[in-house]
């Protein structure tokens, strides 16, 4: 049996040991396709067999299917792929060959797919899998976000479109994904990942802040320290407690254009990655044939913001429980002796125990309902004790 050794990132699998590239009978083609943006991230139409389905379109990942769509489509099965996930635990995972996808009019053939459960959080979103980077080597990409389409061709020349400045794309010799070189606060460089499995404008490494607590190119009272678990990978497992960073960045520089006066997060051991926050601020094109990316901005001010919990802490869940998963330093939730870990059982009179009165999907989607209180009332659950907790949202770094 064949055995493939994969990484599982966040919204998307990122490996070169696939190696499959587009395999296309058309010729000089020009496609448009609609997408769908939820929660961050961008969903597009694909046919199979005639059917229509809605995949992920992360150029961070790899080709993927639901175990629902495998089923119906009871693909070839080739051999098992051993994945790591991002809090570094295996998972065995079957690999089938699908024989014909469309995207639009243009047809993507005999491509292997690993197949994923649906789990949480992936399944709040309805999707049939993810077209990943394997589809993309040989086109160019253009992302009109206000008008909700993407434009893909085999020859840039066709592409008739606003692009903006450009600069060199480099591609890692392993996972094979495209990198580009930014700039931050004046003279911070480094690069970035362009990963539409992201949902952010850039999520920085750690090293970063580093370099610019060493070049003094960042202020004490513009970094925020969390503590926990943040991201959810997309078989819903929770990666290692670590401190993470939120930052004030005052601009960053990339293609000739500059970003002015956002929030970010640092917390990666991996590659920083840029992801659909980008779109967001003007038109991007990425040209994987001949290694260029453009970037237009749309916008005066930058159009992004992260969140930086104002209440505190950070709620996720697994299982049949919700727990505060990360706190926030300098916050009044953990002055009053919030923990990491801390199993929910109400805030602000609602009921965390029963998940029939809140749906996870709703609040993975939509937020929590006590997000806009300025009043936080909290009863856990610890080490078999129940403890209340009272507070104002406020933080001071």
């Amino acid at each position: 049996m064949k055995r493939y050794f994969l990484f599982l990132f966040l919204f998307g699998i990122s490996t070169g040991i696939f190696g499959q590239k587009p395999k296309i009978d058309a010729k000089n083609f020009v496609e448009e396709i609609p997408y769908e943006f939820v929660n961050g991230r961008i969903i597009v139409p694909v046919q199979i067999n005639g059917h229509d389905y809605r995949f992920f379109l992360n150029t961070g990942g790899t080709f993927v299917v639901s175990t629902a769509l495998q089923e119906k489509l009871q693909p070839k099965k080739v051999g098992m792929s051993r994945v790591m996930g991002v809090n570094d635990i295996p998972m065995d995972m079957q690999v089938v060959r699908i024989d014909e996808l469309k995207l639009g009019e243009v047809a993507f053939k005999n491509f292997r797919a690993l197949v994923l459960p649906n789990p949480y959080p992936m399944a709040c979103f309805d999707v049939d899998g993810i077209i990943g980077k394997d589809f993309l080597y040989e086109l160019t990409l253009h992302f009109d976000h206000a008008a909700k389409q993407i434009t893909f061709t085999d020859d840039f020349d066709l592409l008739n479109k606003e692009v903006g400045n450009s600069q060199e794309i480099t591609y890692d010799y392993i996972t094979g994904l495209p990198s580009v070189n930014i700039k931050i606060n004046e003279n911070i460089e480094g690069s970035v990942v362009f990963d539409t499995g992201s949902d952010h404008l850039i999520s920085l490494q750690r090293e970063v802040l580093e370099k610019l607590r060493e070049k003094n190119k960042i202020k004490r009272d513009n970094i925020y320290r969390i503590y926990g678990s943040i991201d959810t990978g997309l078989t819903g497992r929770l990666a290692p407690a670590a401190n993470n960073y939120y930052i004030y960045v005052d601009e960053m520089q990339l293609a000739g254009s500059t970003l002015t006066d956002f929030v970010t997060d640092v917390s990666k051991e991996s590659d920083s990655r840029m992801g659909t926050g980008m779109i967001k601020n003007g038109l991007v094109t990425i040209d994987y044939k001949q290694r260029r990316f453009y970037f237009k901005p749309t916008v005066t001010s930058t159009d992004y913001k992260v969140s930086i919990p104002p209440y505190g802490f950070v709620v996720r869940s697994k299982e049949a429980e919700f727990f505060v998963s990360a706190t926030l330093a300098g916050s009044n939730a953990k002055k009053a002796g919030l923990r990491v870990d801390d199993r929910l059982i109400s805030i602000n009179g609602y009921d965390y125990t029963d998940f029939t009165v809140i749906d996870r999907c709703d609040a993975y989607l939509n937020g929590y309902p006590w997000e806009k209180d300025r009043k936080i009332k909290m009863v856990v659950m610890r080490a078999g004790r129940e403890m209340t907790f009272e507070f104002t949202v406020g933080v001071s770094n």
